[in-house]
């Protein structure tokens, strides 16, 4: 039988053990969260081009009637998974508007397009703010209405 090696040499492999374990577990994480952190962000950025591209595409269409009253004049995608719409209510001068009657009018038909149109749901998925700003017919400034994800759904903001 072979004696047993110095205990000097058990300890010193011991030490050098842990110290590649410790190594290992040290680089192993940092590369799992090194990813994570890029993943997300390569998500983000994959949903952001994606509103940035589908946007563009509305844009492309403007000007585009979407009723008797009302005119979709520019769709851009802002940072922040943002989608905002800005509309032109053709038949309408600002000073005539009484914007709060015609805001809770809006409000309901923008969550009800938000929350069900089926063209929407990969938006609703990434949680997207949608922001829809009006203009009269001479494009003067009416009103602005911003719907965003809550803890329960879309609310207006």
């Amino acid at each position: 039988m072979d004696p047993l090696p110095p205990k000097k040499n058990n300890t010193r492999r011991n030490i050098l053990l842990a110290v590649y374990v410790i190594a290992f577990w040290a680089i192993l994480g940092t590369a799992l969260l090194y990813g994570a952190r890029k993943s997300e962000g390569l998500i983000d950025t994959g949903q952001q081009k994606l509103i940035d591209a589908t946007m563009q595409q509305l844009n492309n269409r403007c000007p585009m009637d979407i009723d008797e009253q009302t005119r979709l004049i520019k769709a851009e995608g802002l940072p922040g998974k943002t989608m905002m719409y800005q509309y032109e209510l053709v038949n309408i001068d600002a000073e005539d508007v009484d914007t709060t009657e015609v805001k809770s009018k809006v409000e309901a038909t923008i969550l009800n397009t938000i929350e069900n149109d089926v063209q929407l749901a990969q938006f609703r998925v990434m949680r997207a703010t949608f922001i829809y700003k009006y203009y009269d017919r001479q494009r003067n400034y009416i009103m602005t209405i911003s719907a965003v994800h809550g803890h329960d759904g879309y609310y207006i903001q």
